[in-house]
């Protein structure tokens, strides 16, 4: 009776095998892109004119030469994760690398009101499977800082 009891679950370890082998869309073979910290988890500070050092005229007027308005750039750690436990992706295999070229900046304003519009920005960062990846993103172009709000 124990050689069958061993066959049997032979048998059925073996099919259970086959069956997770089988998948119909390969999401086995998938690996997913995320964003493991913003700025390093530490609040972003957005100026819209950098103060240069501001000289005075002899009547205290200020003279502004100096100052200037910066795009705002932000670190991102982005993290290429396995979809299942059974992802056969790597490096060197295939769906071992993905290259991040495209990113949506949305706003949303807590109290209500006006925001700065969306931004589509553009980047080229490579990120291999199961690899945190630092890069730097164009959170507030030069361009949305100009608009009145």
């Amino acid at each position: 009776m124990s050689k069958k009891l061993l066959g049997f679950l032979c048998v059925l370890g073996i099919v259970v095998a086959f069956l997770m082998s089988c998948d119909s869309d390969g999401e086995e073979k998938r690996t997913v892109i995320t964003v493991a910290a913003i700025n390093d988890n530490a609040p972003v500070f957005s100026d819209v004119l950098e103060q240069g050092d501001s000289v005075y005229r002899e009547n205290g007027t200020p003279v502004i030469i100096d100052d200037f308005i910066r795009e705002d750039n932000v670190k991102v750690l982005f993290y290429n994760r396995p979809y299942s436990a059974f992802s056969f992706t790597g490096a060197g295999r295939p769906y071992g690398e993905y290259l991040v070229t495209r990113y949506r900046v949305e706003w949303e304003r807590a109290g209500g009101g006006q925001v700065p519009p969306v931004y589509n920005g553009a980047t080229s960062v490579s990120v291999p499977t199961e690899t945190f990846v630092e890069a730097y993103i164009v959170l507030v172009p030069f361009e949305v800082k100009q608009l009145p709000f």
